[in-house]
């Protein structure tokens, strides 16, 4: 397909453990040269790090460590090391001062390349690495506004989006906001997001809903081809 003018564009977030798909650092072990892992284009059934499956639970499963799978197919570097552009994120943020994405975010940019981290590689490809992604409209009160949430009225797009765009000085803006639940209703508040990043002025990257998953709070559904297209 690249032969015929395709792009490949990878779109990730940094794991827990540095992992980018699921290729863990672990898997570095079972090669003499980084030459021989950077070929590995897929893995079926691979077996995730402990931490990957922490992260897991924190991520998609409410907590509840015991249900996270502990394999998971997974492209390697022989396909993600030949994109055209990357797209990342590190946004684990948990509340309360609380994150989990700090020091793998650190060891992305300040270590390597080196195979035993594979996200180490991605400063070297273009493309972009966002830190943060903002919160969407439903976002819990403390994460958009602060301790004193319960203090005052807040309005989203003057007292978060445009003081973040103000202070931080951005070239534009990137969130998610899943939009489609499994019990096929849409978060109220999608349109309003699009609306309120819209009038900062700024370009706008959105990270769309792309597979099912659960959070402390919400059920996803595995987007259908015409829901992806609706997304877009």
């Amino acid at each position: 397909m690249k032969a015929e003018g395709a792009k490949l564009l990878l779109v990730f977030g940094i794991g827990r453990m540095c992992h980018i798909a699921f290729w863990e650092p672990q898997f570095a072990d079972e090669f003499s040269s980084v030459e021989e892992w950077k070929k590995q284009n897929y893995r079926i059934g691979a077996k995730l790090h402990p931490l990957t499956i922490e992260q897991n639970a924190i991520t998609s499963f409410k907590s509840r460590t015991t249900l996270v799978p502990c394999r998971a197919n997974t492209i390697g570097p022989g396909l993600f090391l030949q994109a055209d552009y990357i797209i990342g994120g590190c946004d684990g943020t948990l509340g309360r001062g609380m994150q989990w994405q700090g020091m793998s975010f650190l060891t992305t940019l300040h270590y390597g390349p080196d195979m035993n981290i594979t996200s180490t590689f991605m400063p070297t490809m273009p493309g972009k690495l966002f830190y943060v992604n903002l919160y969407p409209y439903d976002a819990e009160g403390e994460r958009l506004y602060g301790s004193s949430w319960l203090d005052y009225i807040y309005d989203y797009e003057d007292d978060y989006i445009n003081k973040f765009v103000s202070k931080v000085g951005l070239d534009y803006v990137s969130w998610d906001s899943y939009p489609l639940f499994t019990d096929n209703t849409i978060r109220p508040n999608y349109f309003l997001n699009f609306e309120a990043v819209t009038n900062s002025g700024l370009p706008a990257w959105y990270t769309m809903l792309s597979a099912g998953h659960s959070t402390s709070t919400d059920t996803y559904v595995t987007p259908s081809e015409a829901e992806l297209r609706w997304q877009m």
